[in-house]
């Protein structure tokens, strides 16, 4: 999964928030709509093409800013970082989905763990086991190669997951 960088996202939200500028000036200020209507007539197009089609113009400034805007603002409430009491809750949990043989759900807890802290070993070898338990190999080979990456030194004999 590629993550944006903050400078993206923030700069997502600023584009959306021009466009929803551009749009609000196309529909309330009349007076550059007249500029921008003379500008036009006189280089591209007819009256009536540039009348008609300013409605249709701001719409889409509105839509495409609104879009933009959302999208950026939820992608950085969605990359927060995760406290550690909250961490190890949600850490918990997945345990207690192993345990249970909820193994979907360990591997979601595990992913929310992971976004916020992509280092964050022990969530790696507890999805690892999960994705084994549901024999999803391909996924357990790359939990495995990324905990490497981590840990070049690392066995699954003795893994940091304690078992309850």
């Amino acid at each position: 999964m590629v993550v944006k960088s903050i400078h993206m996202q923030f700069i997502q939200i600023l584009m959306g928030l021009v466009a929803i500028f551009l749009a609000w000036v196309l529909i309330f200020k009349k007076p550059l709509i007249f500029k921008l209507n003379a500008f036009m007539r006189d280089r591209v197009f007819t009256d009536q093409l540039v009348l008609f089609s300013g409605g249709r113009i701001a719409f889409l400034l509105m839509v495409l800013g609104v879009v933009a805007l959302f999208s950026g603002v939820d992608l950085v409430t969605r990359n927060q970082v995760l406290g550690p009491r909250s961490a190890s809750r949600i850490f918990e949990r997945a345990q207690d989905d192993f345990t249970a043989g909820n193994y979907d759900g360990v591997v979601v807890k595990c992913r929310e763990l992971l976004q916020s802290n992509p280092t964050n070993q022990a969530a790696l070898e507890l999805m690892l086991r999960a994705h084994r338990a549901m024999g999803q190999k391909n996924e357990a080979h790359e939990d495995l190669l990324k905990i490497l990456e981590i840990n070049p030194h690392y066995s699954l004999k003795n893994n940091s997951i304690k078992k309850k």
